[in-house]
């Protein structure tokens, strides 16, 4: 089906872009960590700019889907930081992330007043 082709494509498409900025890029594409059973992916947009955050619970995803929602990505090249905030007028850091080394990024949110941080991965199919 087109949509097994278009995946497919999507996949390939990330493996060339994962193996050939392993030097110059020290985010990569897609991230995948757990928060309790919530699986969270976070997909970056290639230039970096944006960051689609999908959240999804795995025991409930055919009857509760999963919630995306896009961000804006400002990267910190120094500190190997990002933030994500919900565009130019909102200023509120609504995620911070800062990699660990070449497979792992933390991942950290405020939930009612607590913050909460989750180790995520690398996903480069590989």
């Amino acid at each position: 089906s087109m949509k097994t082709i278009k995946r497919i494509l999507i996949l390939i498409a990330v493996l060339i872009c994962c193996s050939c900025e392993k030097d110059s890029q020290w985010l990569c594409h897609t991230y995948s960590g757990y928060y309790d059973t919530i699986q969270i992916l976070l997909e970056f947009s290639d230039d970096r700019t944006k960051c689609e955050v999908t959240e999804r619970d795995p025991a409930t995803f055919l009857t509760n889907g999963s919630t995306h929602k896009t961000y804006r990505a400002y990267l910190n090249e120094e500190e190997k930081s990002f933030m994500l905030n919900e565009g130019d007028y909102d200023s509120r850091v609504i995620y911070r992330g800062k990699v660990i080394d070449f497979d792992h990024a933390t991942l950290t949110w405020y939930e009612n007043d607590k913050e909460i941080s989750i180790t995520i991965e690398a996903l480069r199919y590989e």
